[in-house]
């Protein structure tokens, strides 16, 4: 558990780091969030059961609804110990 967590943790910072470019570039859009939130959820979900709201956060940051999106996402990740990364 301790392994898995640290590893959603780089996992998190690497993926935060690759999209936000530098810590002096522009905060991420909500598009961009929401896709840094779903391959973070992605990471997570590889070796357990699916959430259905997740499954559908997913989709709905994949079709423009990023709004909606965002705060299933953040909950479903915070609810499973998963550290949220910075916008």
């Amino acid at each position: 558990m301790i392994c898995r967590t640290l590893t959603l943790a780089a996992a998190a910072t690497v993926l935060a780091t690759s999209l936000a470019g530098s810590a002096f570039a522009a905060p991420m859009d909500d598009s961009d969030y929401c896709q840094l939130l779903s391959r973070l959820y992605r990471i997570y979900a590889r070796s357990g059961q699916i959430d259905v709201g997740a499954a559908n956060a997913m989709h709905d940051c994949d079709t423009g609804k990023a709004g909606a999106a965002i705060p299933v996402l953040e909950k479903v990740l915070t609810d499973n110990r998963v550290k949220i990364p910075p916008r």
